[in-house]
Order: C-alpha cells, then sequence, then structure tokens
C-alpha cells in the first residue's frame, strides 16, 4: 500500500475506535448527582457533579474518577473488581494491602467488618484519608475507594458517606456453556477453552492436547495484540463477561463431525453461529501447525457476535477477512498483506454479484468457497475505504454502528435510507459493484 493509503487507513481506525459507543451506563439525580456503573455493570457507585473520567490502566480498576477545585479538590474514586474473592474478611485484608505502601492502618467504622479508613499523605505531605468499603458478589471482591484531603474529608462527610452508602453490586454475567464429563476447561477473562482430554488415552498425547488448550488460553488473552484489535474497534471495555467458549478436538475427523456443516477444506477454527453456545470449533490434532490466525479465523466473528447482532453471512465473511488482513499489518484494520491482496484485485476482475452475495444464506455463501469470502471482504474493503465519500460514511456508519445494534439487515437498511436522504438519490448495488472493480483496480500494492 502507498503511504497516503496507509495514513489514510490509519485514520480511519482512529475515527472507528473513537466514534465506537461507550458501554458505561449513567443515570443522573435530580441534583446533578450521576449514578455510575462500569461496563459489565456488575457494581455502582453515586457521586457528586464535578468529575472527571480517567483512563483505567489498572486491569483491576473499574470506575476512576477525578475532581479538582472546589469543593472538593483531588478527590478520587476508584472502583476495583477482583475475580475469584469468595471470603469478605479475606478480602478486606487483601484490600488494605492493595491500597499501597505509606498507607495507615485501617480503622473499622460503626462496627463494619468492611468499611474503614486510613490516613496517608500526599506527595508534598497533605494529609489525605482513604475511605474504602468492600463486597463480595459471587466469586467477585470489589473495593471502593474515596481518596480524599482530610480537609475535604472533614468538611464534606456527608458527601463522602453518600458516595460510600450508594456502593452496591450486582451479579457477574454468567458463562452459558456446557462442559461436557471428562472435558478440561481452561479459562481467562473472555475465553473458556475445552475439549475432551480423558477421549486420549496415551499419556503422552494426553498432556499434549491438554498444554494446546493452555496455549491456545494465552492465545486468546484480553491483551493479546489480535484481541485487543477487535476490542478497541468496538469501543469494548468490559472487564467482566459471560465468556466466549473453544472446542479444541483432538482429530480432524471430530473436528469436522463438530463442525458439521460449516467445515470447509483447510479451516482449523470454524465459528458455529447457530449452535446455542455459538462456540468455535478447533481443530486440535497433533499434525496441525495451528496459528493466532488460523485460530482467529473462528473467533473474529465470534467476537464481533458478543458486541453485535447476529451478522448476516456477507457481512461475517466480510469482517473476518477485514480483520484478519489487519493481523497482518501490525493489527491496523484497512491495511492487508500482499498475498489475499492479489487475490482480491484477481477476483474483482469479475467479481461475483453484490446483490447475490448479500442475499445468501450461510450454505450457499460456503459453496463460493474462497472466492466468495474473499469478494465479501472485497466489497467490504471499498464501502470502508473507498474514494466515493457518501458511500464511505454510509459503509462506517453501518459498520461501527452495529456495535448494539438490534438487527443487522434492519440497521443496513436504515444506513441506506440515510445514504438516499442525504444525497437524493437511490442506492444502486450495480453501481457499488462497479465502482468496487475500479477501486480494486486501481490499487496499487
Amino acid at each position: 500500500m502507498t503511504p497516503s493509503r496507509i495514513a489514510a487507513a490509519a485514520l480511519a481506525l482512529a475515527v472507528a475506535v473513537l466514534a465506537a459507543p461507550v458501554p458505561r451506563a449513567a443515570a443522573a439525580e435530580e441534583d446533578g448527582w450521576t449514578l455510575l456503573k462500569n461496563d459489565s455493570e456488575t457494581v455502582e457507585v453515586l457521586v457528586p457533579p464535578g468529575y472527571k473520567e480517567q483512563e483505567i490502566k489498572n486491569p483491576a480498576r473499574v470506575i476512576h474518577i477525578l475532581y479538582t477545585g472546589d469543593p472538593y479538590l483531588s478527590t478520587q474514586v476508584k472502583v476495583y473488581a477482583h475475580q475469584g474473592q469468595t471470603d469478605l474478611a479475606h478480602y478486606v485484608k487483601f484490600v488494605s494491602k492493595d491500597l499501597g505502601v505509606g498507607v495507615g492502618p485501617p480503622q473499622f467504622l460503626d462496627g463494619s467488618p468492611s468499611k474503614f479508613t486510613c490516613d496517608r499523605a500526599g506527595g508534598d505531605g497533605t494529609p489525605f484519608i482513604s475511605y474504602c468499603d468492600a463486597k463480595i458478589d459471587g466469586k467477585f471482591g470489589y473495593y471502593v475507594e474515596i481518596l480524599t484531603p482530610k480537609s475535604v474529608f472533614d468538611e464534606k462527610r456527608a458527601d463522602m458517606d453518600r458516595i460510600m452508602g450508594s456502593f452496591a453490586t450486582h451479579p457477574p454475567p454468567q458463562d452459558r456453556f456446557t462442559v461436557p464429563a471428562g472435558w478440561k476447561k481452561v479459562e481467562n477473562d473472555l475465553f473458556a477453552v475445552i475439549g475432551p482430554v480423558s477421549e486420549v488415552k496415551d499419556p503422552a498425547a494426553q498432556k499434549a492436547f491438554e498444554n494446546r488448550l493452555y496455549r491456545i488460553s494465552t492465545w486468546l488473552d484480553a491483551q493479546a495484540p489480535h484481541v485487543r484489535m477487535l476490542r478497541d474497534f468496538t469501543g469494548d471495555r468490559r472487564r467482566i463477561v459471560s465468556r466466549m467458549v473453544v472446542h479444541v478436538l483432538p482429530t480432524p475427523e471430530a473436528f469436522q463431525s463438530a463442525a458439521g456443516d460449516f467445515w470447509v477444506e483447510g479451516a482449523k477454527s470454524i465459528y458455529l453461529p447457530h449452535h446455542p453456545e455459538r462456540p468455535v470449533v478447533v481443530d486440535g490434532s497433533p499434525e496441525v501447525n495451528l496459528t493466532e490466525a488460523l485460530l482467529m479465523e473462528g473467533v473474529i466473528p465470534q467476537y464481533l457476535e458478543t458486541r453485535m447482532p447476529p451478522l448476516r453471512p456477507w457481512v461475517r465473511a466480510g469482517a473476518q477477512g477485514y480483520f484478519l488482513a489487519a493481523m497482518a499489518r501490525n493489527f491496523m484494520p484497512g491495511l492487508y498483506p500482499p498475498e489475499p491482496f492479489r487475490k482480491v484485485k484477481k477476483i474483482f476482475l469479475k467479481p461475483p454479484a453484490l446483490e447475490d452475495l448479500m442475499g445468501r444464506d450461510e450454505a450457499s455463501l460456503l459453496s463460493l468457497g474462497e472466492e466468495g469470502a474473499l469478494a465479501c471482504w472485497g466489497y467490504l474493503q471499498y464501502g470502508l475505504h473507498g474514494q466515493d465519500a457518501p458511500v464511505r460514511n454510509m459503509f462506517n456508519r453501518f459498520f461501527r454502528g452495529l456495535v448494539g445494534a438490534g438487527d443487522c439487515q434492519g440497521h443496513w437498511d436504515r444506513c441506506v435510507e440515510e445514504y438516499q436522504a442525504v444525497n437524493k438519490k437511490k442506492l444502486k448495488l450495480k453501481d457499488l459493484e462497479t465502482a468496487a472493480k475500479k477501486y480494486w483496480k486501481d490499487l496499487k500494492e
């Protein structure tokens, strides 16, 4: 790609990330106080007006706001979530240590086992108070810290108590999959990787298969660059989610059987959108040289459908190609490596009709093989990054707006209607097809 196209694609990514909806929930009180919730809505706290949200870098922190100036000076409100905490007394000891060095011993309030204050000092020696409370909900521990100058704590104690009294938790999202008998489960924050370890009888092969589950789980870590790319693109800041499930099968035959009608020659991971648990099935046989890219072939559409409604087959195939291409180019959506570029360029000498692709179900789209999937990506790539600004705007509204949309086709229809109303002309799919052919013909590697 030329430098100008790379810059344009990078700008498109930045716009997409900034425009993605923020899932934080908030409700205003009559006196201007706001009920803040974390992105998974498992914890909430009521705060007075005048705060600024802070960038969250600590992976355990789920809410962080800061005040400046009167009346709260440099007061901060921070909320944390820690998985695997089930004992309140043990968690409170953890919290008192988690506050850091230079913090005095906890002074419990009103006989509470979890609500306490600690003395601490600011960088310039100003006396501060850490006012904390902790709760257990399910297998998560949560605590809130109000870090405030002692003068503010003394003067605004009623406000501090109101904030603390509003601190509430809710049960975390429940995983929606089952683990069959004899299968092993390896979890991370976003995914559960499961496989029939007990079915592999040879001890060495069984251990190797179990190790593959762990390796796949590390590839799907929330901070892995290919996973973070999807989270950034969809504006996903959730820390506590209902996990996506990945089924790893020990033989090619078991993999093909599990994939059913979605199986295609050469695939090593396949998403099953109509399965009740919407899993990704993976060929975990020892002869397969599984890579992150092969794994993400199935995971990309699976993840997107946790942030978007069930996608039309052409959108699902196009999005898969779009992000797989980005993985090979420093995880920048809109960029692509040479090999798929050459394939798509060749396809668009005489591509399948866009109207035909849009009308196909999964089975008939799969029957077109790699050419059909690449054509879907080629049309999506043109729509998002082509030179026709009104078309480009429509496709970007459509693709970004799928996050939180109720229906894929309905959202597309609304975007088309808006395009036609703004531009005073009918959108003709044949015209898009002609423009996409020219786009790929003129595009240089």
